[in-house]
């Protein structure tokens, strides 16, 4: 499964449910389809609903959904930043008392929703699927990088098509030659041709 982050940010008071790592089932689908996806996130969606003594973990600083907005006026905005764990919790689902307290920097009220943060992710595609230790560092040489760009956006339902990052460009001709062909190369087909030749050669004399 892959892990999350609960974070909420002292400064500006957000928070973020973030992605802290993939996990190898995710990766394997992203080589096969070039879209990332993360596992379904079951502790906030929960919250929404029942309340589990679940928390957001304190963090100084200012969230990068802020610092990456347009417009930012970077001298009225919170200073650019993100600090460490403050060891201070809030509740995910907070008492209904606790919505009307004013929202300041020493007692931050979680809002409505959160952001969603979808880290990048870069590797080829032999280390996607999980067998980058199967080949000779040269053939995994010829593999390129597949990149999939970090997302931050507010929260939404996760379904099968949100929560999702493209890879950017086309697939590069020998990972459409290896998706085509099983999971071979062209140095593979000459082996197995040559491999069966040998052996139909072999059969003759037998």
């Amino acid at each position: 499964m892959c892990q999350f982050l609960y974070h909420m940010f002292e400064q500006c008071s957000h928070c973020i449910i973030n992605v802290a790592e993939y996990c190898q089932v995710r990766k394997w689908m992203a080589g096969i389809k070039r879209q990332l996806q993360p596992c379904p996130e079951t502790k906030y969606m929960i919250s929404r609903v029942v309340d589990r003594g679940e928390q957001w973990q304190v963090i100084s600083g200012t969230c990068m959904a802020c610092v990456m907005q347009p417009g930012r006026n970077a001298e009225s905005a919170p200073p650019a930043s993100q600090g460490d764990l403050t060891g201070t919790t809030i509740p995910m689902r907070p008492a209904k008392s606790m919505q009307d307290q004013r929202i300041d920097s020493l007692s931050p009220i979680p809002p409505e929703k959160p952001f969603i943060s979808l880290p990048d992710l870069t590797a080829t595609l032999p280390e996607l699927l999980g067998f980058r230790d199967k080949l000779h560092d040269k053939t995994s040489l010829l593999f390129d990088d597949i990149t999939f760009p970090a997302r931050i956006m507010p929260y939404v339902e996760q379904t099968k098509s949100s929560w999702t990052m493209s890879a950017i460009g086309s697939p590069a001709p020998l990972e459409s030659y290896f998706m085509d062909n099983g999971g071979l190369l062209v140095e593979d087909r000459k082996s197995i041709a040559a491999q069966k030749l040998w052996k139909d050669e072999k059969a003759i004399w037998e």
